[in-house]
């Protein structure tokens, strides 16, 4: 998602520049404080918008949330369906979002989405009045593939029963289990300067994370016999590494009908933005959203948004089947200390993991003196981002 952003406001610099190519320098005047917003109305489910202002392109860093705004879908009939605002993220997204219910949005008026933000003046944004797309196909199901030498990961959808032939986007919300490198089982009281086992299902080694993927999934139909879809591919990648494929990964898509205006915007975009996170390339220099400041059109402003009626689908993909993932991990070899080393090494952020048993001894009884300990980001699968709040209902029993 962050990657996304910065590849549209790179698209609006290059805007303001005609069509020359150069090499960025974030500290170009007029770069920082570039509003982002990104998030179409869903009618008949929830709409997600994240709003982020730009402060430099350099790395993820300049891409900061706005957490005080008010954000609301708004109809033509004069009804606002306002937003909750989740400032530390939800068991929708992990980042700051607002979520709309846009499930009783009256879908024969028109609606746009509208941002007020507070920080650090009083501005007023909005899309373009919009009508909301309808008679689009049904999503029937969602599928991952992964070739025969494992080398690519397609995620493929199947559809059917458009009124007519069109344009088409998917937007998702996924949630994935992955794990530290070494399971900890023991842990360090520094006040005590003792190590303890943990007990039930304490540890941190399985964490989960809830991300909008940033791929731009879209698909046309024109042309065909018939608005229909199979086993079409709306995103793959080749990045065995990819930690949301690492054990088991949740995806939910939402397929949405677009205008021939929005298509063009993401088509656009797809073009110039690799799955791999190039985002650095050259944009088109006319590449233009349909949200402004109401009260100063002059300023730039970053995002596209569209209103459709929804079908949604959800698929698991589980490591054990697909066998895709392959991480070589971090090469990291435990160090064996004893009690007078253990403070020191706990302030330089290590952690203990088990009881080291020399080679010649097949088993220690009494009181240990000598532990195996390794950096806290091997063990602790906090530090890659994600937290301990396990998805209800999720496949997998373990903490």
């Amino acid at each position: 998602m962050r990657s996304l952003l910065k590849s549209l406001m790179l698209c609006a610099l290059l805007f303001t520049a005609a069509s020359c190519i150069y090499d960025f320098d974030p500290q170009i005047e007029g770069t920082r404080g570039l509003l982002v917003i990104e998030g179409d109305i869903l009618v008949g489910d929830t709409t997600i918008v994240q709003v982020s202002r730009m402060s430099a392109l350099s790395d993820d860093a300049g891409v900061q949330s706005v957490k005080n705004a008010n954000v609301y879908v708004e109809s033509s009939d004069g009804t606002q369906y306002m937003a909750v605002n989740h400032l530390n993220g939800s068991d929708q997204l992990d980042n700051p979002h607002y979520a709309i219910d846009t499930r009783t949005v009256n879908v024969s008026k028109r609606c746009r989405l509208v941002v007020q933000v507070y920080d650090p003046s009083y501005q007023f944004y909005a899309s373009e009045w919009l009508d909301i797309q309808q008679g689009g196909s049904v999503l029937d199901s969602i599928g991952f593939s992964v070739n025969e030498d494992r080398t690519r990961l397609d995620v493929n959808v199947w559809n059917h029963g458009g009124t007519e032939t069109g344009y088409y986007r998917w937007v998702g919300r996924g949630v994935w289990e992955y794990s530290a490198e070494f399971r900890a089982i023991v842990y360090y009281v520094p006040a005590l300067n003792k190590i303890l086992p943990y007990e039930n299902n304490e540890n941190y080694y399985y964490c989960w994370r809830r991300h909008a993927p940033r791929e731009i999934m879209i698909a046309s139909t024109l042309g065909l016999n018939e608005d229909k879809l199979s086993e079409y591919s709306v995103f793959s990648t080749e990045n065995k590494r990819d930690e949301r494929f690492s054990i088991l990964y949740s995806l939910t898509l939402f397929q949405e009908r677009l205008t021939p205006e929005a298509y063009a915007y993401w088509l656009a975009t797809q073009r110039n933005t690799s799955d791999a996170g190039g985002l650095m390339s050259a944009q088109p220099s006319d590449l233009q959203g349909n949200i402004s400041n109401v009260n100063n059109p002059d300023e730039k402003v970053i995002g596209y948004i569209n209103a459709s009626t929804v079908t949604r689908a959800q698929k698991y993909y589980r490591h054990t089947v697909g066998k895709f993932y392959y991480s070589p991990g971090n090469g990291t070899v435990p160090v064996v200390l004893k009690e007078n080393a253990w403070l020191t090494y706990y302030n330089n952020d290590y952690r203990p993991l088990w009881i080291y048993i020399p080679p010649e001894v097949e088993d220690m009884t009494g009181q240990p003196d000598r532990y195996e300990w390794a950096p806290s980001y091997t063990c602790d699968c906090r530090k890659s981002g994600g937290n301990k709040n396990r998805p209800a209902g999720w496949p997998y029993e373990h903490y």
